[in-house]
């Protein structure tokens, strides 16, 4: 009888929206043009009344600048009762005042934190505690923050609240996404945007939007909708000074210890430390790699044809348990019972191995580029066990650099695999 770790299921019901804090520029107001005249160190504090007139004047020419209009503000607090709106931004606080008088006449904001209000800005959370404290709401998963740009979702995490990102006013196709657009991207907030009227949907539903494991985690596996099942994130050339583009899928996000107060209720993220030394794992894994090999077949119909599709793991150090070996076990028990996809397919643990002298990337203290090149002069592919002319899947449990599935990803096409999908359980997400 095949024995799994029980995780504890949260409830989604359990997550009510008690505090909404709204990012103000280019979230609430479109400010574009705005923020090089009138926005930054040099005009803290109260300003002369001709940069209110000239604020003013320039606000009114763009007649579409507001995001959420009064009515999208009044009918979320009609729906989620009782529930706080404020706004957190890094602006200076006359010019969100001036700001939020234009777009919002009369409304009745429970506050405002501006760049004067808070001793550390965004990216830090500072603000957004201060904000809980303040009003008495003490659950981070409570707690919501929306905003367009990487310093929202880091402020967000470092608070310990959930986050979604409004993506309305980027760039649209064919204009290239920019380096700030990508950066919010890769930290995989809790649920992205395109339009400030799914905001409501999205809170009443957040579940549905989250990485497939977090969603089978938090349901019991239960099968709801999923909006984003598996994130792909693109990594360049850092690994081998070249422009080629690495894929990596993520099934979920693993929060460092620099976003502790994230970490701590963040299910996923204490059932991998639990798994470090666990020879098996939670249920909603398995549920969770067979969903996306389903995908992945859906996407590749030759692999039901030519039993050419096999799964391996980034392999244990040597001396260091091989917990991700016995997790293919695991797997392979499972779609022999109940097969996991109609294709040929094969859990092989042994493709790859690490040679003497590799170092621990936790318990050495590498920094980023030592990371890169322990794996990168150490993994090797092991000739002959059975990646030739094979679609290969590599999981590995946690991706900083990425590093151990790309370096597998090459060494094993160059040793004549046909192709290698790269997939780990989680991303590490840390708040800088």
């Amino acid at each position: 009888m095949l024995v799994v770790l029980k995780s504890q299921r949260i409830k989604d019901d359990s997550m009510a929206v008690q505090l909404l804090i709204f990012d103000l520029d280019d979230t609430l107001i479109r400010t574009g043009d705005l923020e090089q005249r009138f926005r930054g160190g040099r005009f803290l504090g109260r300003q002369p009344q001709q940069y209110v007139d000239d604020l003013r004047a320039a606000y009114s020419q763009n007649p579409g600048r507001v995001v959420y209009s009064a009515f999208d503000l009044t009918m979320l607090r009609a729906r989620y009762l009782g529930v706080r709106i404020g706004v957190f931004t890094r602006s200076p606080r006359h010019y969100a005042e001036i700001l939020l008088n234009l777009a919002y006449p009369g409304f009745a904001w429970d506050f405002l934190l501006a760049f004067e209000d808070t001793p550390q800005p965004k990216p830090s959370g500072d603000g957004i505690r201060r904000a809980m404290t303040g009003l008495n709401i003490p659950d981070p998963r409570n707690v919501w923050m929306v905003g367009d740009s990487p310093v929202d979702v880091r402020a967000a995490y470092d608070s310990g609240c959930q986050v979604i990102l409004d993506t309305t006013t980027w760039p649209r196709p064919p204009t290239p996404r920019r380096r700030d657009d990508w950066n919010a991207l890769e930290r995989m907030p809790d649920a992205i945007i395109s339009n400030a009227a799914d905001l409501q949907s999205t809170l009443d539903s957040h579940v549905s939007y989250l990485p497939v494991a977090e969603r089978l985690q938090q349901t019991a596996c239960a099968p709801i909708p999923n909006r984003h099942p598996f994130a792909r994130m693109e990594k360049f050339g850092a690994f081998d000074h070249e422009r080629e583009k690495h894929d990596i899928h993520y099934l979920g996000r693993h929060f460092s210890t620099q976003a502790q107060h994230r970490a701590i209720w963040h299910q996923v993220t204490n059932d991998i430390h639990a798994m470090k030394n666990a020879l098996v794992v939670p249920d909603y894994w398995v549920t969770a790699i067979g969903t996306f090999l389903q995908n992945l077949v859906r996407r590749n119909p030759n692999l039901v044809f030519d039993n050419s599709l096999v799964v391996t793991v980034v392999p244990a150090k040597p001396g260091r348990t091989r917990r991700l070996e016995a997790m293919l076990t695991q797997l392979s028990t499972v779609h022999a019972q109940r097969p996991m996809v109609n294709a040929g397919l094969s859990f092989t643990p042994d493709l790859m191995r690490y040679r003497d002298g590799v170092l621990s990337h936790h318990g050495e203290g590498l920094t980023r580029q030592q990371r890169i090149e322990n794996v990168r002069n150490h993994l090797e592919v092991i000739a002959g066990s059975g990646y030739e002319n094979k679609h290969v899947v590599v999981i590995d449990d946690v991706a900083t650099t990425g590093a151990s599935l790309i370096y597998a990803r090459k060494y094993l096409m160059a040793a004549g695999a046909a192709q290698v999908t790269c997939l780990s359980l989680t991303k590490a997400i840390n708040t800088q």
